[in-house]
């Protein structure tokens, strides 16, 4: 049939004829196309009788938990951070010193001007103090680079050292601790000591005369000899020297730096420089080469003192000819020679006692400086036979 024909023969037909062939067409071509397997496929079945309630049922709620044991836990204390400064010294500490804070010591000292300064050791400067009374105190700074002196062991040494009570020994009154500084605080005793009177005797009035210089060596003698047998263990002063020998108007004694032996630097003499080489001229030979602490060594310093009192002579002086720069080295072999004794004598006490007096003296000097520790005596001994040279010499002079 022709194409207009049946173009025709369409028109004439119903629409609802047109729509079912056109249905016919589509369900042969969706035949026509290749057929996906049959595994692939999953039937979906929408079952159109199940209620709402089966629809959008709720799941059950779950079982409840089993029974378990109540438990109490104790919170743990806060500990607070550490301080980048050390704390304030504690209260609890078993001492009769008394605590000064660091800012009240900066009033007490100008803010620790040199021109407070009344004397340097090993351990830092010493300055004077005037509290607001008018009361004079000596406030040691002691030099701590990295916090080297603990809060704990300085209080420890604070305890020890307010133990230390003698007439011829430096009274300790009250420390500091705070903001990483060590401070000791002693009473005013003198801005004088036996150093400058022996080598700077135009600025310090004193004469030392032979009974004078007896006296002080007794005087010292019996704050060594105190430290050394009034404790136990014993306490080694391993500073003694000169410019820790305090001298009043009257001559009276006080050693000043007791109890300080654990501060002290042990570096070997070759180490060092400057001052500190010419103070390690004071201590013995095992210290200086091994850092041995003793009362020995004490001893042997209280030699190297009264050398000095009999020549008037520094233990190094580097301004003499070269074999009498050491004092001990150029001494020692001299003096059991009695001329040669009555020659090293100081000029200013010349004539003030007799041979057999000086030549008692000088034994007990050699006795003292031994190189060895063990060939040494011990200073209770020492003071005895000051004592007895004492009471020669006042004979004499009677």
């Amino acid at each position: 049939m022709p194409a207009s024909v049946q173009k025709r023969d369409d028109t004439k037909k119903g629409p609802g004829e047109t729509l079912e062939k056109r249905s016919r067409e589509s369900s042969l071509a969706a035949a026509a196309l290749p057929k996906k397997p049959a595994e692939n496929r999953k039937e979906h079945i929408i079952n159109l009788d199940r209620t709402d309630s089966e629809l959008f049922a709720v799941a059950p709620p779950p079982p409840p938990p089993p029974p378990t044991e109540k438990v109490v836990v104790q919170p743990k204390p806060i500990v607070a951070p550490e301080r980048r400064h050390s704390p304030p010294p504690r209260t609890s500490t078993p001492t009769s010193a008394t605590p000064y804070s660091v800012a009240s010591l900066q009033q007490y000292t100008s803010n620790f001007r040199e021109q407070n300064v009344i004397r340097e050791s090993r351990l830092g400067k010493v300055f004077l103090a005037e509290l607001p009374e008018g009361k004079l105190l000596e406030v040691m700074k002691i030099d701590n680079p990295n916090g080297r002196v603990s809060v704990d062991d300085f209080l420890e040494l604070v305890a020890l050292i307010s133990e230390i009570k003698h007439p011829n020994t430096l009274e300790l009154v009250g420390y500091c601790a705070e903001y990483g500084q060590r401070l000791l605080v002693y009473n005013h005793f003198s801005r004088k000591t036996l150093d400058d009177a022996l080598h700077d005797r135009e600025e310090i009035d004193i004469e030392l005369s032979w009974n004078a210089r007896l006296q002080v060596a007794l005087s010292s003698g019996k704050a060594l000899e105190y430290l050394h047998e009034s404790f136990q263990p014993p306490i080694v002063h391993q500073n003694f020297e000169p410019a820790n020998v305090l001298l009043d108007d009257k001559l009276s004694v006080c050693v000043a730096e007791c109890g300080l032996a654990e501060l002290m630097p042990s570096s070997s003499v070759t180490q060092l420089s400057g001052r500190l080489r010419t103070l390690l001229n004071y201590d013995a030979p095992e210290f200086q080469e091994s850092g041995i602490i003793s009362e020995r060594g004490d001893v042997y310093s209280f030699g190297v003192v009264m050398l000095e009192l009999l020549t008037g002579r520094k233990p190094y002086d580097s301004s003499r000819p070269r074999h009498e720069q050491h004092l001990v080295r150029w001494a020692g072999c001299q003096l059991h020679d009695i001329e040669s004794l009555s020659k090293m004598v100081d000029p200013s006490i010349r004539g003030q006692c007799s041979e057999k007096v000086l030549s008692r003296f000088a034994d007990i000097i050699s006795r003292c400086i031994q190189r060895e520790p063990e060939f040494r005596p011990p200073v209770s001994a020492v003071v005895q036979d000051i004592t007895s040279i004492v009471n020669a010499s006042r004979e004499e002079s009677e």
